[in-house]
């Protein structure tokens, strides 16, 4: 039977199209269909699989078309009485109403459901609990964990310090994309997280970063080669290489230090000798606003006295 008959006979039966589908429909087809985006980012792929294992336990078997504001408002309550943070829960129902969203492309349910679940308010300030603020991480306690950590774990943090870069930056290096036709060289990333703006991004690599990358270019097999591989030569995730950071922290005692908060040390630190716009450009932000909510390059110009004044590790 064609979709259209079987629309006809819905509409003559009184029924609507979409009450066919039930919840569990809506998180099939986004297993599916969507998840598998988010291969190459293990810890997305995970939360968002956890969360429609969520939404399957408490409405797998009701209508897909019944899932509104009261709906998501227990969701939100199951997240809360788990004991999840303020954001971490909005978060959540945000991705809940893109999940719904997706359903609604697909012809699954009707578009004032969207708008229906878009009613319902994030949780504010004191309604959940917030989260945990940050350790503070000094470059010192980063200098004392330093022996205890891998060869390629050491060159990837010292790059990180140096240049103020993403963790996924670092792990993407291949020699290709290495610009070492002038004194200073530079680190054109292939994709990059603001690349859907339209903009390039330029990282120096001079000075402690460009001793600790010079022998992984060196030894790749090709331009296109990762640099930096785990013992399997597999890519590296940002679990993997955080979980073995604060493994060396713990053993040492001290606070412990993330991918994050390492790139957030070296903003800080720019930002004291140069001011916002020095940080601004270290870390490839194209709006002052962001570094600044986030952290507390216009030109390759500021962004190379960005990195001159990035601090460094003593290598081991």
């Amino acid at each position: 039977m064609s979709r259209d008959l079987e629309a006809q006979l819905r509409a003559l039966l009184g029924e609507s199209p979409v009450s066919k589908y039930r919840v569990e429909d809506v998180t099939r087809i986004y297993r599916q269909s969507v998840l598998p985006r988010y291969r190459k980012n293990r810890g997305r792929n995970i939360s968002l699989g956890g969360l429609l294992d969520l939404i399957d336990d408490l409405f797998c078997d009701q209508p897909a078309s019944s899932f509104g504001p009261k709906k998501l408002a227990k969701l939100r309550d199951e997240l809360l009485a788990e004991g999840n943070s303020r954001n971490y829960i909005n978060e959540r129902i945000r991705y809940t109403i893109k999940i719904f969203n997706y359903a609604l492309s697909q012809e699954m349910i009707e578009p004032d459901q969207i708008v229906a679940l878009r009613s319902l308010e994030p949780l504010k300030y004191g309604e959940a609990p917030e989260p945990p603020p940050r350790e503070v991480v000094t470059l010192e306690a980063i200098q004392c964990v330093l022996p205890e950590l891998h060869p390629v774990i050491q060159s990837m943090l010292r790059i990180q310090v140096a240049t103020g870069a993403r963790p996924k930056e670092v792990f993407s290096i291949k020699p290709r994309d290495i610009d070492r036709s002038r004194e200073v060289w530079w680190y054109r990333p292939g994709s990059h997280k603001t690349q859907h703006h339209g903009k390039a991004k330029a990282i120096p690599i001079l000075g402690d970063a460009r001793d600790a990358l010079e022998p992984y270019l060196l030894n790749a097999e090709s331009e296109d080669d990762l640099c930096f591989k785990t013992q399997r030569g597999n890519h590296w995730q940002a679990g993997s290489y955080r979980n073995q950071i604060h493994k060396a922290c713990d053993r040492l005692g001290v606070a412990r230090g993330s991918p994050y908060t390492i790139r957030h040390l070296a903003a800080s630190i720019v930002r004291e000798r140069l001011g916002l716009e020095g940080a601004k450009s270290l870390l490839g932000h194209s709006s002052s606003k962001i570094t600044e909510q986030h952290y507390a390059a216009r030109t390759e110009r500021e962004a190379l006295a960005a990195a001159q004044a990035a601090p460094t590790l003593t290598a081991v």
